[in-house]
């Protein structure tokens, strides 16, 4: 068992110096060299648990898939939203989620950039399209439940959020002004009001989402 736990958190040292390295440059420029040197682990451990780079990039892109599924898209109370009930306010907690990941998180930052990088390989798993996809299944569900306005579509709606999201991401890789909860706010505070019904906003209003005052649609 002691042996097993000591492979398995040697594995999860390598992804993580993967990521941060992954990250920082892209795939290509980065050597196995350097990821074993980051996490710590010799160049023959290193290849006793990944056949080689793309294989660890695989690996990178895996974790940080499972993150945005188990994390990023499940409310978890720990984000503005999340303290409001139904789909529209998991949506909101959820982008907030995914921008503090963004910020802090070595291997989700990784993952956004590999699958975005074509001088690398095909990893399998394109977390903006996994993303863009959650994005429009909640906001169909948002649809079905009546919390938008009248006459606004969940499809437009969806459009709108993965443009921004997926933007916030894109210039948070130079500028990581773009990866604060304050730039989500903004987002919400000029988006929601345009188009939740106004019961549904009130209920996220009352619920403090965004941060700073969202008045409800009238």
């Amino acid at each position: 068992m002691v042996k097993q736990e000591r492979a398995a958190h040697t594995r999860q040292a390598l992804v993580r110096a993967a990521g941060e390295e992954f990250a920082r440059g892209g795939y290509e420029p980065v050597s196995l060299s350097r990821i074993s040197k980051r996490a710590g682990v010799s160049y023959g451990g290193l290849h006793h648990h990944f056949a080689g780079k793309q294989d660890l990039a695989r690996a990178v892109v895996a974790e940080a898939a499972a993150i945005l599924r188990d994390e990023v898209c499940a409310a978890n109370g720990s984000a503005p939203g999340d303290g409001g009930r139904g789909a529209l306010a998991r949506l909101v907690g959820s982008t907030y989620r995914l921008v503090d990941r963004l910020d802090r998180d070595a291997v989700v930052q990784a993952g956004f950039v590999l699958t975005l990088d074509i001088s690398g390989p095909d990893l399998g798993e394109n977390l903006r399209e996994q993303w863009r996809r959650w994005v429009e299944e909640i906001l169909d569900e948002v649809e079905r439940a009546q919390e938008l306005g009248a006459g606004i579509r969940g499809a437009d709606v969806a459009t709108a959020v993965v443009a921004a999201t997926v933007g916030f991401e894109a210039l948070g890789v130079r500028d990581r002004a773009w990866l604060k909860p304050d730039v989500v706010a903004r987002f919400w505070r000029l988006l929601l009001p345009r188009v939740a019904s106004p019961e549904t906003a009130a209920a996220l209003h009352a619920a403090g989402c965004p941060p700073v005052a969202c008045e409800p649609a009238v």
